[in-house]
């Protein structure tokens, strides 16, 4: 009897499936250790940038080194230009002058019971040193406000305090409010050329919400600079960031020049009163009834901007819904 043949069919191989290249996800969900996983991801990033980030990373930083070493320069160059003005400086017109020296100005420094005489001699020395070299001391003084403000340096408060003290009330009001607004566009025009790539690293989101507020306010930029002048920003953050986010210079210089006019009065009444001090004595209650007007003013013009702008919105939006009821019709 002859064999059975066998009908099955011969069975083929199977393919074998490729190898999986594990990816970051497979390898942070396994059991692999930091090192491993620190090292896949680094690879995986390598293999994916992009090579522009890298370019425009790095001219990023040559524009920030740039700016900062053009800024130290200008700021070396403003300290050597006042060096060499008090180097020029008039000498001392004698009499009461000469008596200060380094002990009597180491007798102004802190303490917890302050030298009255000591402070007398130097206000009595100042005063005369004023008098006979009054065009040296504006022209100093000027150049210390324009040339600091200029380059962003907080001394507004202090400057004008002591603007108040060196010349009488009116006469003071005007060079500080000169010194404000020439120095705050100076920095502005700075600024412009110089300080995007500071602002961007140190300031990034200041600068975006300045900048959408700026869009915001785009019909009011003159009001919104007086507001800024009278709100908490402060104001050398305002002077580097108004030429970035597109805040005009005209009027960043009319708005500085009135948003800080009411300011820079009160400081400088602040001033008269040292001067005052200095001269006469301190009465509590003819000081503050003599300065209490100025308070009020300053305070009271906090709000005024704020409402002029609500108000033209307000004005904006019921001229667009009449417009459009119009058409309707």
């Amino acid at each position: 009897m002859p064999p059975r043949a066998n009908k099955s069919p011969a069975r083929t191989p199977r393919a074998k499936s490729p190898a999986r290249v594990p990816t970051t996800d497979r390898v942070t969900r396994g059991s692999a250790t930091p090192d491993a996983k620190a090292a896949v991801e680094a690879a995986f990033k390598a293999a994916t940038a992009d090579p522009d980030d890298d370019i425009e990373d790095g001219a990023s930083d040559s524009a920030f080194k740039r700016s900062v070493l053009i800024y130290l320069g200008c700021v070396s160059a403003l300290c050597a230009a006042i060096a060499a003005v008090v180097y020029a400086a008039p000498p001392s017109p004698g009499g009461v002058c000469n008596s200060v020296d380094s002990n009597l100005l180491y007798a102004l420094l802190p303490k917890p019971v302050p030298d009255s005489a000591a402070i007398v001699t130097v206000w009595k020395c100042a005063t005369e040193y004023q008098k006979a070299n009054w065009w040296f001391i504006l022209f100093f003084f000027e150049l210390c406000f324009v040339g600091l403000k200029m380059f962003a340096l907080p001394v507004a408060f202090a400057l004008s305090i002591i603007g108040g003290a060196l010349f009488p009330f009116p006469f003071s009001q005007a060079v500080v409010s000169v010194g404000e607004t020439f120095g705050s566009t100076l920095c502005y025009l700075l600024s412009g050329a110089i300080a995007k790539p500071i602002l961007d690293r140190f300031a990034a989101e200041k600068l975006a919400s300045l900048r959408k507020r700026a869009v915001e306010e785009r019909d009011n930029m003159l009001l919104f600079n007086v507001f800024l002048r009278l709100s908490p920003a402060p104001n050398w953050f305002v002077n580097l960031a108004s030429p970035i986010v597109g805040n005009p210079i005209g009027k960043f210089a009319l708005g500085t020049f009135a948003g800080t006019f009411f300011p820079l009065m009160l400081l400088g009444r602040v001033g008269n009163v040292l001067r005052t001090v200095g001269e006469t004595g301190f009465d509590v209650a003819a000081i503050t009834k003599s300065n209490f007007p100025y308070m009020v003013v300053v305070g009271s013009s906090q709000f005024l901007p704020l409402y002029l702008i609500r108000r033209n919105k307000r004005l904006k939006a019921e001229a667009k819904k009449a417009k459009a009821a119009s058409k309707a019709e």
